[in-house]
């Protein structure tokens, strides 16, 4: 797990877009799309439920792992 992923996950799941996190974090949000994946994958569930092209929900351990201390 990279920081980068996790810094990446925080920010799309505060603002509910993987656009305007990738604005934030200064990010292709194709590279952050990735990052949040790659994330994905080595925890082995999944974190957000991607609705559409453009809608983002929090699934349950999702929510829980927001709470992580801002840096």
């Amino acid at each position: 797990m990279e920081w980068q992923q996790v810094i990446g996950y925080y920010h799309v799941a505060k603002l509910k877009s993987f656009t305007r996190a990738a604005e934030a974090t200064y990010r292709t949000q194709s590279a952050l799309t990735q990052q949040v994946k790659a994330l994905e994958e080595e925890l082995d569930c999944q974190l957000l439920e991607r609705v559409g092209k453009r809608k983002i929900c929090l699934l349950r351990l999702g929510k829980d792992s927001t709470a992580l201390p801002r840096c």
